[in-house]
């Protein structure tokens, strides 16, 4: 019986199926760079700022030498990361299911700086009681750390716990721990299915 359950972030809880390339559509349209140019400069720092070894106020002027944006760390923060759109349906199933007394909680690979920034907007905090970011374990939802870090932070076992990400490459590890899975398809964003899918677990919401 499942008694915890966790979402991913980005393509699940929000429109946009990467955090990475919404900043870079967004950086590109108040710099007028070309969107690949921003993306290839900004994915040369991923790694590391999921890791938390690396800080965008560390990078920022590197970064923007090579991606030849004039957009100040200020504004970034202000202006670029914050704008996300939110899943309205996916959060009202989160809030039926936190009244009906389950665990929630989020796994994602978000640097550590840029969901602070999210869950401070969005208030993710009232909702979800545990958060798993790669900084917590110094790994990323490619290895078992960060669920093995969930689970324990959530007091849960896994064979309780589902989990919901939009790309199936990160559900193989939990599924290998024992968790149930489900994709979710950011572009369908078909919150009915899920529902569906959450009523053959002998969980119900409207």
């Amino acid at each position: 019986m499942i008694k915890t359950i966790f979402f991913d972030c980005d393509g699940v809880l929000t429109l946009n199926e990467d955090g990475y390339a919404l900043m870079s559509q967004n950086l590109a349209k108040v710099s007028w760079v070309d969107y690949m140019t921003i993306m290839d400069a900004l994915t040369n720092y991923r790694h590391d700022l999921a890791l938390w070894t690396l800080e965008f106020d560390w990078c920022w002027d590197e970064f923007c030498s090579k991606s030849w944006v004039k957009v100040t760390l200020e504004e970034f923060y202000a202006d670029i990361v914050p704008a996300i759109s939110k899943n309205e349906e996916m959060f009202e199933i989160a809030r039926q299911l936190k009244k009906q007394g389950f665990t929630l909680g989020i796994i994602t690979n978000n640097p550590k700086k840029r969901f602070e920034i999210i869950s401070d907007l969005r208030g993710l905090s009232h909702t979800f009681e545990t958060i798993a970011l790669p900084s917590d374990v110094e790994g990323l939802k490619s290895g078992s750390e960060i669920f093995e870090f969930a689970l324990e932070s959530a007091w849960s076992l896994a064979e309780e716990s589902l989990f919901i990400d939009n790309k199936a490459k990160n559900l193989l590890v939990p599924k290998e721990l024992g968790m149930q899975i489900y994709h979710f398809d950011t572009y369908d964003s078909d919150t009915d299915a899920l529902k569906q899918f959450l009523a053959t677990q002998w969980i119900n919401v409207n």
